[in-house]
């Protein structure tokens, strides 16, 4: 089995990654993969984070934008504003996964909002999944 949380984003070519998954499983193996979209371009989600981290700034006295990757490092990345279940389904299929299909865990983002500041639950609105496919 292979699993991943929050990875595709962070390779430059994750077409090579998933295939090599599929390389190195056994005949039956799993590859599992929790990804969402992180920002989706809308107004919505520039509002909603431009909301959150003026409130974290302010009231958290808290620099929300520290640890940000550079704009040339996210540049070299396909995916660097997050991939979406359509996307990551047809890497799979691509890769010659099968029996592939997707599993709802909204509830989890919805506890970790719990834990959340207010502030950070503002902008924290992502399309969150987890999909599999069978070698």
């Amino acid at each position: 089995m292979v699993i991943t949380r929050h990875l595709l984003w962070t390779l430059p070519n994750p077409k090579t990654a998933i295939k090599n998954w599929n390389r190195v499983l056994r005949d039956g193996g799993y590859a599992i993969i929790i990804d969402g979209i992180w920002d989706d371009g809308s107004l919505n989600t520039r509002v909603r984070r431009f909301i959150s981290s003026l409130g974290i700034l302010i009231f958290e006295q808290a620099n929300p934008w520290e640890g940000h990757y550079s704009k040339e490092l996210t540049a070299s990345l396909p995916n660097a504003s997050g991939t979406s279940l359509k996307e990551s389904r047809q890497y799979l299929k691509n890769a010659g996964f099968s029996k592939i299909d997707a599993y709802d865990i909204s509830h989890i983002r919805k506890i970790q909002k719990q834990y959340m500041s207010f502030w950070k639950r503002i902008g924290y609105n992502y399309d969150y999944y987890m999909l599999y496919g069978k070698k």
